[in-house]
């Protein structure tokens, strides 16, 4: 006999000896069966519980990560002067390019 054959008859004796033993205590292994899917229940109720919390803490604060960035950006800028037009050489571009404004 091979190893395989060994562990396969083992296997085959251990389920026909539990079936019998579910047969004659079959109200006692339904009931273990109840309350395990009970706990099982309530087990992935709890899991599911804190994975939305997880969840919710993580967009909280990326929420406030923003809003920090947001306060910052406003901080950083100088909300007096605008810079719409301006070349950054303290001359104003005017909306009109200049080959455009000449007049053939």
């Amino acid at each position: 006999m091979t190893t395989a054959s060994i562990v396969r008859s083992i296997v085959e004796f251990a389920v026909g000896a539990l079936l019998i033993v579910g047969f004659i205590y079959e109200r006692k292994f339904i009931a273990f069966e109840e309350k395990m899917a009970r706990i099982i229940a309530i087990v992935r109720r709890e899991l599911r519980a804190d994975k939305q919390e997880h969840i919710s803490a993580e967009q909280r604060r990326e929420l406030e990560h923003r809003q920090r960035q947001q306060i910052l950006d406003s901080k950083c800028s100088n909300p007096t002067r605008s810079t719409r037009g301006y070349s950054g050489s303290g001359v104003y571009r005017s909306s009109v390019s200049s080959s455009n404004s000449r007049v053939a």
